[in-house]
């Protein structure tokens, strides 16, 4: 026997249906209303992101200390937990003036902008015209006080068949890093000892093949060439020049990285 539901029954259920739509839909909107302050907050997080990036980008330098500068303020002899003595504020003075010093540290390398070395009338037709670019990171001089030798860093890039010839790095001292380039492509050659200084011939040179991540030194009074030999990779190779500490800065017989690269920054 079926019962039959009384009006005000029908009014209830009716009632708790709607409840529990109304709710449904509460819940839903809850939710987008969630996603959508998350994915704003993601979206302001990611600006401020990109903001300080930015930023950072801009900044090179820092406050540092110039330890070749200046060494009678020592300030270690102050503990930090105890009062200090008037001294240490004649010290710290002393030292904020002639040891602390905004320096640039950083080269971003998209501030950086090469300069195309040039060809040598030597060069042979098989050798072609590719030419490489230069570009200079820092610039620093030598320090008297401490005897520390001045240096100067870059990035040079060698296209696809590129010759950088022969040079001699003079009383300085050249070291490479290769970033990247196709393995055992980029080639260096260093001059035969008993040649003039500055002089490379192709029979006599002693040639080494580098892959990314390899090493190579030139010493003073040194002739060296570097060749790309991959006809589809770029090569990029990271450098550091060191002048002796009793020679004027720059040397007047600086090599083409520094001739290319003075102008630059």
């Amino acid at each position: 026997m079926m019962m039959t539901m009384t009006v005000e029954e029908k009014l209830q259920i009716a009632k708790a249906k709607s409840a529990a739509r109304s709710r449904n839909y509460r819940e839903r909107q809850g939710k987008k209303k969630q996603i959508t302050t998350a994915k704003a907050k993601s979206a302001a997080n990611s600006r401020k992101y990109r903001e300080r990036q930015q930023n950072k980008q801009k900044r090179e330098t820092a406050c540092i200390w110039d330890d070749g500068a200046d060494d009678t303020a020592d300030l270690s002899k102050y503990s930090t937990n105890t009062l200090c003595p008037p001294a240490f504020f004649s010290d710290l003075l002393h030292a904020s003036i002639y040891c602390l010093s905004f320096t640039e540290v950083v080269s971003y390398a998209t501030n950086m902008a090469g300069r195309d070395l040039g060809i040598k009338a030597s060069r042979t037709k098989a050798e072609g015209k590719v030419v490489g670019k230069a570009a200079h990171a820092f610039n620093v001089p030598n320090n008297n006080i401490n005897n520390s030798p001045g240096y100067i860093m870059g990035n040079l890039l060698l296209p696809p068949k590129c010759i950088k010839d022969a040079e001699s790095v003079g009383p300085c001292t050249q070291t490479f890093t290769v970033c990247h380039c196709q393995p055992s492509t980029m080639e260096v050659a260093y001059g035969d000892p008993n040649l003039p200084e500055g002089i490379l011939h192709p029979k006599s040179a002693q040639r080494f093949y580098l892959s990314p991540g390899d090493l190579f030194q030139i010493p003073p009074g040194n002739c060296y060439r570097l060749e790309n030999h991959s006809s589809t990779s770029e090569c990029l190779l990271t450098w550091t020049m060191f002048w002796p500490y009793h020679t004027t800065f720059p040397p007047t017989d600086s090599n083409d990285e520094e001739e290319d690269s003075t102008a630059l920054k």
